[in-house]
């Protein structure tokens, strides 16, 4: 798999098999990398960002991971950033842009030796995911938790559900060849719903730079203009 070349849909594809073929050719397209491209950028607004009591809770206790944004808003500019990883994989970085900076964070996604496809995070915490190939002619392409692990050295040890965030959907929406939603949701066996995001967005020609880094300055969220928070 030679993801420099393919892009992430090689990746895909891996984790999809047969399935591949079921996903809509514009997702499948979308993700594969163009001659003489060696990233992707996408950018768009999330529309909306909630969280619950509870998930405000969460987001505070584990914001030195800095994966979840521990606010609610409105028409977030939000950027999306593919880029590969040092040996295999791909880099996600997230760039939620707020008036004081940007909320930032990143993750690789890879295949592990035992054909699992496997997202790892800051500070040695994982989650396992499925692909799926749903909806009309194969239009969303669904990633699922298949549960979360904490990585020590070689070591993957599983984390209780109710000790996590909850489970985790995302839900990549194809409009058309140019444009695509994402709805982004968590929900903790005990608590229910503890994050929501709901964006629409498309692929930008500009290729942006991976050199952020995952520590950012934590800052108060402040509203701006164009920007509403309840």
């Amino acid at each position: 798999m030679d993801c420099t070349l393919n892009g992430l849909a090689a990746l895909l594809r891996t984790a999809l098999g047969t399935r591949w073929q079921h996903l809509h050719p514009d997702i499948r397209a979308r993700f594969t990398l163009a001659p003489g491209e060696t990233r992707q950028s996408f950018s768009g607004t999330m529309s909306e960002i909630n969280r619950s009591t509870v998930g405000w809770i969460i987001a505070r206790l584990i914001a030195f991971v800095r994966i979840l944004p521990a606010v609610r808003a409105q028409d977030v500019p939000f950027e999306f950033n593919l880029t590969p990883a040092p040996g295999a994989g791909w880099i996600k970085e997230r760039l939620y842009h707020f008036h004081d900076g940007r909320f930032e964070f990143r993750s690789v996604m890879n295949i592990a030796r035992n054909g699992e496809l496997i997202e790892q995070f800051p500070y040695g915490l994982g989650m396992k995911i499925r692909l799926g190939a749903e909806g009309n002619n194969g239009d969303t392409l669904t990633f699922r938790d298949d549960g979360y692990f904490l990585r020590l050295g070689a070591l993957r040890l599983p984390l209780p559900r109710w000790l996590t965030v909850g489970r985790f959907t995302l839900a990549h929406q194809n409009i058309d060849r140019e444009h695509f939603t994402v709805t982004i949701s968590l929900d903790h066996p005990l608590f229910g719903r503890l994050f929501y995001q709901h964006g629409s967005f498309r692929q930008s020609r500009v290729l942006r730079s991976a050199a952020a880094t995952f520590s950012v300055p934590d800052k108060a969220h402040r509203a701006v203009p164009g920007t509403a928070y309840w």
